[in-house]
């Protein structure tokens, strides 16, 4: 996409129209994708480090991508989509790994040995999605979750889905992701991709909640419970209106314990909030928005995705989203208080394509970690107020042409699916590279 765009500052916001976003790209140097680092200088004091890849260990599949983290002490608890097979394709699950840190200086200490747990059983043996579906049969189960800190103690939170169907509303798909029940007319599905005709949007169905309590020993995730669901799966489910398909059994997680039998220090501790520290730790919930406005620009363009956030100096906040209704821009709302609505997000002039990271640096300032170049680049982009950001660096590139499957890039990627969190003295980073290896970038504070 922008293999041949070179922009300058200038040109940048001529291209995206963005004199209304909240925030803005003022760089003296140009962007380029044929030139070495983009075109930016290096960002100096990072170090880069290979978290999981295929081969490494049983646990790991192929395709892994969107970590996410959460400190305990002075481990960091990674965690990941795990792929065995197709993204969200049958079988998959989520994967950890704990990285022990020095506490002073925030560099991590045993990232050549690290464990690797399962957080959810496998729903199904492993196998490749279709572009076809069954006309009758539902039976293309995955987990799909994370790890939450309540009153110090880990829980796991998840769901047992099944990407089933196809339609050609995207505001369907992006709602099901989130866990939104789909209400899809007959004329709007398909029971297999048609590219032609516009049905390549997938509809995720969530079927059931999945919680376990963790706990960390040494390096290794141990779990602290049984795992336990809301309900039992469904014989049937309705797919249209008036059309019902046979849910294909899963005897395993038919034997899970009940939620509602678990032990009252299990629940009550479930009912505890849920630890989030946006000072330090980039977004990991979607934004505030209006009910049914979660995907909505203000250009209409509304496939607004993933998300992430960051404080001003006066205490608002930016929530920066990608588009996947009009890639190339990343787009930004803002608000005043934390109760706020967001507004439907403006295109802004900064490069950029899925999932940002930000957040506030020790001394106030704002940090945007963003992808360029089809997802080949890393680059950071710092600002003091929250409006301007005018000093921009190159992190890291890759070209890494993952095995091919439904879901995954067709051509060489790299780094992508950013998460960050200040940890001691470094910013830390981590990400996927072409949704099939988890890296770890580590950046010295003194050296932003």
């Amino acid at each position: 996409m922008y293999r041949h765009l070179m922009l300058s500052a200038g040109a940048l916001l001529l291209a995206a129209g963005a004199a209304a976003a909240p925030v803005e790209l003022k760089i003296p140097q140009k962007i380029d994708a044929s030139a070495p680092d983009i075109g930016l200088p290096q960002q100096p004091g990072a170090r880069h480090y290979k978290l999981a890849a295929p081969g490494m260990d049983p646990v790991i599949g192929w395709a892994n991508h969107d970590p996410k983290m959460t400190r305990i002490g002075d481990r960091i608890v990674v965690e990941w989509t795990c792929h065995l097979g197709d993204e969200n394709g049958p079988g998959q699950t989520i994967v950890g790994t704990v990285v022990e840190f020095d506490p002073e200086t925030g560099a991590p200490l045993n990232t050549e040995r690290l464990q690797y747990t399962s957080l959810t059983p496998a729903p199904l043996p492993v196998r490749c999605r279709s572009w076809k579906f069954d006309p009758e049969r539902i039976d293309e189960y995955f987990s799909h979750g994370g790890l939450e800190l309540r009153d110090g103690t880990l829980y796991f939170s998840g769901r047992l889905l099944a990407i089933h169907g196809v339609t050609d509303d995207l505001s369907i798909s992006l709602n099901s992701h989130h866990g939104i029940p789909p209400s899809v007319p007959a004329e709007h599905w398909r029971d297999e991709f048609d590219q032609k005709s516009g049905f390549t949007n997938e509809i995720v169905w969530t079927f059931l909640n999945f919680r376990q309590r963790w706990k960390v020993e040494g390096n290794r995730l141990i779990p602290d419970s049984p795992g336990y669901v809301d309900k039992r799966l469904p014989e049937t489910q309705e797919v249209t209106k008036g059309r019902f398909k046979q849910l294909a059994p899963l005897p395993g997680w038919q034997h899970l314990p009940l939620l509602a039998d678990a032990p009252a220090d299990f629940l009550s501790g479930l009912k505890a909030p849920a630890e989030i520290r946006p000072e330090i730790a980039t977004r990991t919930l979607p934004p505030r928005c209006p009910p049914g406005k979660l995907h909505i620009a203000a250009d209409g363009n509304n496939g607004l995705a993933h998300y992430a956030e960051f404080r001003r100096p006066d205490g608002s906040t930016v929530a920066i989203r990608d588009n996947l209704k009009k890639r190339g821009f990343y787009y930004a709302a803002e608000k005043e208080k934390a109760e706020d609505y967001y507004p439907p997000a403006e295109e802004t002039n900064i490069p950029g394509e899925a999932m940002p990271s930000a957040g506030n640096l020790p001394d106030g300032r704002a940090y945007l970690i963003a992808n360029y170049d089809y997802r080949r680049n890393m680059y950071i982009l710092l600002s003091k107020d929250g409006r301007n950001f005018d000093v921009a660096r190159f992190v890291r590139g890759a070209r890494l042409r993952a095995k091919k499957g439904i879901g995954k890039l067709n051509r060489p990627s790299g780094p992508n699916y950013f998460r960050s969190m200040i940890v001691g003295k470094k910013l830390w980073i981590v990400y996927s590279i072409s949704k099939q290896e988890i890296g770890l970038t580590t950046i010295d504070l003194d050296s932003l």
